[in-house]
């Protein structure tokens, strides 16, 4: 597993390492995906605003958003690119108060959300809304 993390943000909220732990827990029951890798992109609300705007039609600023490259499947040395995962992290702090939790932990559900997207997951339907967020808080609660 290949991990690019990618910042334009100047205070972080987790380490590299925190982040590669947490990618190494959420794909531990994902075997096929050993040989893969994506980008982490932690972006400001200005940078998530117009990528939400230009790939959603929303213009407003969410917590997160991946890109799967499921369909695309391009080996170079054998790793297969799932994609890129962008989160906001000013976002993720005002959640994290919304929410009243950690600012790590937030961080922590909105990366396994965002890896379990570049996986196929979703929650356009209840039935896949259900088992989505029911596997998202199995692996955040084993981490956090």
């Amino acid at each position: 597993m290949e991990c690019l993390i990618n910042s334009s943000i100047k205070k972080r909220v987790v380490s590299d390492k925190y982040i590669k732990s947490v990618v190494t827990i959420t794909l531990e029951n994902f075997l096929k995906y050993k040989n893969s890798g994506f980008s982490i992109n932690l972006v400001g609300e200005k940078r998530m605003k117009n990528l939400n705007n230009l790939y959603r039609g929303k213009d407003s600023v969410t917590d997160v958003l991946a890109f799967a490259l499921q369909d695309i499947k391009i080996p170079v040395d054998d790793l297969q690119d799932l994609g890129d995962i962008f989160i906001c992290v000013p976002q993720i702090k005002r959640q994290a108060r919304e929410f009243k939790v950690s600012i790590k932990e937030e961080f922590t559900r909105i990366l396994v959300h965002g890896i379990l997207h570049l996986l196929g997951f979703d929650h356009v339907k209840e039935s896949g809304a259900k088992k989505m967020f029911s596997l998202q808080e199995k692996i955040v609660h084993k981490i956090v």
